[in-house]
């Protein structure tokens, strides 16, 4: 089976985060969290995290089972 080309895509989690040392443990976690992410912004006041990843390498699915590691529960967040 050829290896299907990723394309960059961005995702917006609602995590379960109220302090800065919930978002340290994201940022210091991003390998546990997920293969190819590119980007992790964590936006504590909003419980957001904002995720670019290559999407041949995971999934918003994975992603989520990723955040579940480090007992960070989250979801993805609706686009509007």
């Amino acid at each position: 089976t050829p290896q299907k080309k990723g394309e960059i895509v961005t995702t917006v989690f609602t995590v379960d985060i109220d302090c800065e040392s919930c978002a340290a443990r994201i940022m210091n976690n991003v390998p546990v969290i997920g293969k190819g992410i590119k980007d992790i912004q964590v936006d504590v006041p909003s419980k957001e995290v904002t995720v670019t990843y290559d999407s041949a390498k995971t999934s918003p699915e994975e992603l989520i089972k990723g955040f579940g590691k480090i007992r960070v529960k989250a979801e993805e967040k609706p686009v509007k």
